[in-house]
C-alpha cells in the first residue's frame, strides 16, 4: 500500500511539473476550415481580428 501511494505521488508531481517549464507564452493554433463558403468566410473574419 505504501509502495502503491509513493507512485501516485510521484506520478502526479511529474505531471503537474512538466508543464511548469519555461515556454514561450505566445501559442500558435493551426485552424483548417472545411470546404465550404460560410466557414470561410468565418475564418477569413476570425482572423482578421
Amino acid at each position: 500500500m505504501l509502495l502503491k501511494n509513493r507512485v501516485a505521488v510521484l506520478t502526479l508531481l511529474t505531471l503537474v511539473t512538466a508543464g511548469c517549464g519555461s515556454q514561450n507564452s505566445e501559442r500558435e493554433l493551426t485552424y483548417w476550415s472545411a470546404n465550404n463558403p460560410y466557414e470561410q468566410e468565418f475564418a477569413k473574419e476570425i482572423v482578421a481580428e
